[in-house]
C-alpha cells in the first residue's frame, strides 16, 4: 500500500486525507499545532471558547451538492444544529442603520427608507438593480455545483463582474448606503464578493454550525480516523527532502525525518515553495500574482474577544459600528465589525463577542517590525486597542461599564505564527475585479509532491479547501 504524508490538518488536508484513504492509500497527517482545523478552529480563554473562523458556512442547505460533500466527510449531517442570523450584517451610521436581511424585500424597503429625501428615493435605480440581481442569483445559486467545471459568470451578474466595491459604492448617493457596501469587505474586493456572499445568506445556504469551528473540524477528523488515517500533532515540518525531481522524506523541527511515497502540502504556497522546497519549482502563475500587489492584494485582521453580561446585549449578530479614530497596525480606522456568538459557551449569563478590523499588507509589516523589536510592546499595543474600543462601548452604553471582560487579542502575526500564512492572510489573494479565475495546478515539478492550498484559487474559504481536497486523488496513482 502506497503511503502519503499530508502536511497540515486544516480543512483541505483533512478533506484530502479522507478522499485518499477511500482510494486505498495509507495516509498520515503532520500538524504543526496541537489541534486540527488550521484556521477553522478556536481556543479557550478564562473558560470561554473563542471561535476563530466561522462567520457563515456555505453549504448548509441540505438540498445543495455542497451539503452532500460536507456530509460525506463527516462535517455536517441532517441533524446538525445550525444558527441562522437575522441579517447578513447591519451597518450603523449615526442614528441610522441598514441591514442586509435574508428577506430581500425587507432589505429593499430599508434601503428605500434610508435613501428617501423629501419623498424621492434618490438611489432607487441602483437599489433595485442590486436587489433584483441578488434575487436572480439566489434562484440559480442553490443549483450550482462547485465540484463541476464552471466557465464564465452567472448571467444576472455580468454587469457587476468588472466592478469593485468602490466602483459600486460610487454609484450610490446616500451616505449610509455607500458605507453599507464597503463595511464588511474592503473596497478593493470585487463587487461579486458581496453579491455571492449575500446571495448565499439570502438563499438559506449560509448558516453557522452552532458547536463552532473547532467542533466542525473535529467532526471531519473523526471521519478521517475512522477510515484508518493517522495524525501527529505538534509536528512542525521544515523541509521536504528531494533528490532528482522526487521527494523521499520530510524533516520536522524536532529533528525527526518521515518517509513516504507521496507528499501533499496544504500550507500557503509561499511557505511550501520558499521554505519546504527551498525556493525550487515555484509555479509562475502564483508568484506572478504575488508581486502584483495592485490587482492581487492580501488582507488579514486584528481581532479581540470579550464577554458581556447577557441581559444587556447591546449588539446582535453581526454589526458595523463607528468608533473613535484608532491606529491599528499602520492604519487609522473609525469602524469595527462586531459579531455576537450567542450559541457558543455554557455560561448563559454572558455572551461572547468578537471585534474584527481588516488589516492589509502594510499593517502586517508594522506588527512584524513591532514584535521583532520588542514583544512586550507588541502585546501591550494590541491589548490597548481593544481596551480603547471597550471604553468607547462603555461611554456609548453606560450600563456596560464594568460588565465587559476582555479575553484575548490577536493580529496578522498570530495567523503567520500558528498557520504559516503569508503576511497573515487566511483567505489567499483578495478577489478583485482584475482577478484571474485560472486555478494553479496541484502538481509541482516534483512528480510525487502536490499542493492543496486556498492560494490556488481566486478566493479562499472553506468550500474551496473542501473542493481541492476532493480533487487531489486524481493526481496520485496507486
Amino acid at each position: 500500500m502506497k503511503k502519503i504524508i499530508i502536511i497540515g490538518a486544516g480543512i483541505s488536508g483533512l478533506s484530502a486525507g479522507i478522499n485518499l484513504l477511500k482510494k486505498g492509500f495509507s495516509v498520515e497527517i503532520y500538524e504543526k499545532n496541537s489541534t486540527v482545523g488550521g484556521c477553522c478552529s478556536g481556543w479557550y480563554r478564562d473558560g470561554y471558547y473563542i471561535d476563530n473562523c466561522m462567520h457563515w458556512l456555505t453549504g448548509t442547505n441540505q438540498h445543495t451538492s455542497l451539503f452532500k460533500k460536507w456530509k460525506e466527510i463527516g462535517a455536517l449531517s441532517e441533524n446538525s444544529s445550525l444558527y441562522q442570523e437575522d441579517y447578513f450584517y447591519k451597518t450603523n451610521l449615526g442614528v441610522k442603520s441598514v441591514s442586509l436581511y435574508s428577506d430581500l424585500e425587507k432589505t429593499r424597503k430599508e434601503m428605500y427608507d434610508a435613501s428617501n429625501i423629501d419623498g424621492i428615493i434618490v438611489d432607487k435605480k441602483e437599489i433595485d438593480s442590486l436587489i433584483d440581481t441578488i434575487s436572480e442569483v439566489v434562484k440559480i445559486y442553490l443549483k450550482l455545483d462547485i465540484f463541476k467545471k464552471f466557465k464564465g459568470y452567472i448571467k444576472p451578474i455580468i454587469k457587476y463582474k468588472n466592478m469593485s466595491l468602490k466602483d459600486l459604492q460610487d454609484k450610490f448617493q446616500t451616505p449610509i448606503l455607500k458605507t453599507l457596501l464597503t463595511d464588511y469587505f474592503p473596497k478593493e474586493y470585487s463587487s461579486l464578493a458581496l453579491i455571492y456572499a449575500y446571495s448565499t445568506f439570502a438563499s438559506g445556504n449560509g448558516k453557522i454550525y452552532q458547536k463552532g469551528s473547532l467542533a466542525f473540524s473535529e467532526n471531519i477528523l473523526n471521519k478521517f480516523l475512522s477510515l484508518g488515517g493517522k495524525i501527529y500533532y505538534d509536528k512542525e515540518i521544515t523541509k521536504i527532502n528531494t533528490l532528482d525531481k522526487k521527494a523521499y522524506s520530510i524533516s520536522a523541527k524536532d529533528g525527526n525525518i518521515y518517509y513516504a511515497d507521496y507528499f501533499v502540502s496544504t500550507t500557503s504556497l509561499d511557505y511550501t515553495f520558499n521554505t519546504l522546497l527551498n525556493n525550487s519549482c515555484k509555479p509562475k502563475e502564483y508568484f506572478k500574482k504575488a508581486i502584483d500587489k495592485k490587482n492581487y492584494p492580501i488582507v488579514s485582521s486584528y481581532q479581540a474577544a470579550f464577554v458581556i453580561n447577557k441581559p444587556l446585549r447591546p449588539f446582535k449578530d453581526t454589526e458595523m459600528i463607528e468608533i473613535p479614530k484608532t491606529k491599528v497596525g499602520s492604519s487609522i480606522v473609525d469602524r469595527v465589525i462586531i459579531k455576537e456568538y450567542p450559541y457558543l459557551n455554557e455560561d448563559k449569563d454572558k455572551t461572547l463577542y468578537e471585534i474584527m478590523i481588516i488589516q492589509k499588507e502594510r499593517d502586517y509589516d508594522y506588527w512584524n517590525n513591532l514584535i521583532t523589536k520588542d514583544k512586550k510592546t507588541y502585546d501591550l499595543e494590541k491589548k490597548a486597542i481593544a481596551n480603547k474600543i471597550i471604553v468607547h462601548f462603555e461611554n456609548t452604553y453606560p450600563n456596560l461599564k464594568g460588565n465587559i471582560n476582555l479575553l484575548d487579542t490577536w493580529t496578522p502575526i498570530t495567523y503567520n505564527r500558528y498557520f504559516n500564512l503569508f503576511k497573515g492572510s487566511y483567505m489567499g489573494f483578495v478577489f478583485t475585479k482584475k482577478s484571474s479565475i485560472k486555478r494553479i495546478s496541484s502538481k509541482t515539478n516534483y512528480k510525487n509532491v502536490f499542493i492543496v492550498s486556498i492560494w490556488q484559487s481566486y478566493t479562499g474559504g472553506l468550500p474551496i479547501a473542501l473542493k481541492l481536497g476532493y480533487q487531489i486523488p486524481k493526481y496520485i496513482k496507486k
